[in-house]
């Protein structure tokens, strides 16, 4: 939990319930409160000596460079929130269409990534957005994203994923339970995963086609995965809405309508009746 997240770009994959964006925020979370001030004090100059060069770029006061579309409580005391960042703007910059800039070294995390490739397909989706998995490191961005379906992801963005995690189990856990229940101490919040290195699979791959020594392929697979755990002190639901998505089933409501069923007798007319209520065919009209 300690550990600073890597740059790059890598993502949580699993089922729904998982645990992936809880396990994200808790990750964001976790790397604003050991190492934001690293970050942001390695910016600050880097962007001292850009600025002598003519720019006049500034950062925030809150030293805090930590992004996603949805707030996220990085902590609650001192109260920090990450800053608001648009989906569809996050692109490498360009002349041609509208980018949202973020600083050098900054956390971005879009969750329900599935989301942003079925409003948009990949056929019309902008070449800058592959160019940003591309390019993400050489800017020390950490980006990761979540969704369900590994092979719902471009094949030019898994090529280019630094790290997989297949996230497949999410619990309460603390040995003395008890002691934390009588204190009011929150408990851990646990996260089990497969953790992949994407890039050294593939490199594997190539490898397992070439005359190389077979102990040697072997010794790398073993790197290739490992089963880890994460951990977060505290109630990790606190910090972000976990559903978020309710409103989408507000939308344009004015009331429900509760509709009885109708009860059909098998009589030539109570048949068609059914059969009209239950079609097996689409009416076109």
């Amino acid at each position: 939990m300690r550990e600073r997240l890597p740059v790059g770009l890598f993502a949580l994959i699993g089922k729904q319930g998982a645990g992936k964006t809880s396990g994200a925020t808790a990750m964001m979370c976790n790397d604003w409160k050991y190492h934001h001030l690293e970050r942001y004090n390695e910016d600050k100059e880097f962007y001292k000596e850009l600025n002598k060069n003519g720019f006049d770029l500034n950062l925030p006061k809150n030293k805090t460079i930590y992004f996603s579309p949805e707030k996220i409580v990085l902590s609650q005391k001192p109260y920090v929130e990450t800053w608001y960042i648009d989906p569809t703007k996050f692109k490498l910059p360009n002349l041609k269409e509208e980018v949202q800039y973020v600083p050098r070294g900054s956390v971005v995390f879009l969750p329900e990534f599935d989301n942003i490739i079925n409003c948009r397909t990949w056929a019309s989706m902008s070449p800058y957005l592959v160019a940003l998995a591309k390019y993400a490191r050489h800017w020390e961005l950490t980006i990761i994203i979540d969704f369900q379906v590994w092979m719902q992801l471009d094949i030019s963005w898994r090529r280019l994923m630094m790290y997989t995690l297949f996230m497949y189990d999410s619990f309460w856990y603390d040995r003395f339970w008890w002691l934390n229940k009588l204190f009011h101490i929150p408990l851990k919040r646990y996260w089990n995963y497969v953790w992949c290195d994407n890039q050294l699979n593939l490199f594997v791959k190539d490898l397992a086609d070439m005359v190389v020594d077979d102990n040697l392929i072997k010794k790398l697979k073993k790197k290739v995965s490992k089963d880890k755990k994460y951990v977060f002190k505290g109630n990790i639901f606190d910090r972000f809405e976990s559903k978020s998505g309710q409103r989408y089933f507000l939308r344009g409501i004015k009331k429900y309508e509760y509709i009885p069923h109708k009860s059909s007798k098998m009589t030539p007319e109570g048949v068609e009746e059914y059969c009209k209520e239950h079609p097996l065919v689409r009416d076109e009209k």
